[in-house]
């Protein structure tokens, strides 16, 4: 399987989970502070924006994260969807 390949069945998985699992992979992979890092930087390249903005950012931030741990076997969360 290509890395695109693995990438993209990496970010289905991601999309078929719930919010609680979601969250647990959050808090696991990512840990709150690269999420807080994140977060600031977000808020540092549109001081002024809409927060909706602001998260969505951060999220896609968080999921490219994401993928680029799961290329290197660094993201150790089993991914079960509901």
């Amino acid at each position: 399987m290509s890395k695109g390949e693995q990438a993209l069945h990496y970010l289905m998985s991601i999309n078929e989970l719930d919010e609680n699992g979601y969250t647990t992979i959050i808090k696991n992979d990512v840990g709150p502070e690269i999420l807080g890092v994140f977060e600031q930087y977000c808020k540092g390249l549109a001081p002024q924006a809409d927060p909706n903005l602001l998260n969505t950012l951060l999220h896609l931030m968080v999921t490219g994260y994401l993928v680029k741990n799961s290329e290197s076997g660094a993201a150790p969360s089993k991914i079960v969807a509901p």
